[in-house]
């Protein structure tokens, strides 16, 4: 192909291309998913795109952003589970509500109840949030201790 057809091809995409709406760019990365639509070169105005989370984590947001103006919908976020161990029950002195210890999986924004072993009583409500990957356990304090805790206040 000659120098002079390379460049009246370009010409002619220039004025063709002028009339459509601007591109955006790449959509966003999130952090622990990622996009599971077919990806294109260029993305333009209307364009859509669908996200989805690893195994385990929760979408938070909408799974869908759309190409508006030249930008993103706000993408959405892919929040942490909450993983809780056996031995962390047995350090605290604490028992799911089913009165065993096992080694939980718990989504992001899902609640779990405790209770703590025989001869120890909670300090603190018994029901617990994960909140992206963070659950502040209750505590539980001898029920000999029990006798000085005063929690009339």
């Amino acid at each position: 192909m000659s120098l002079l057809s390379c460049i009246i091809i370009q010409i002619l995409w220039a004025f063709s291309s002028k009339g459509q709406a601007p591109a955006c760019e790449e959509p966003p990365a999130i952090d622990f998913g990622g996009i599971v639509s077919d990806d294109k070169l260029e993305y333009r105005e209307g364009d859509k795109v669908q996200y989805k989370c690893n195994p385990a984590y929760s979408l938070m947001g909408t799974e869908w952003i759309t190409c508006s103006g030249k930008t993103w919908t706000p993408a959405p976020q892919c929040l942490a589970p909450c993983s809780l161990t056996k031995q962390q029950l047995e350090t605290k002195n604490l028992l799911l509500s089913n009165r065993r210890r096992h080694a939980q999986l718990i989504q992001s924004e899902h609640t779990l109840e405790f209770m703590c072993s025989e001869g120890y009583i909670l300090t603190i409500p018994s029901v617990r949030k994960c909140v992206n990957g963070h659950m502040d356990l209750p505590s539980c304090i001898s029920g000999k201790s029990a006798l000085y805790f005063d929690n009339s206040e």
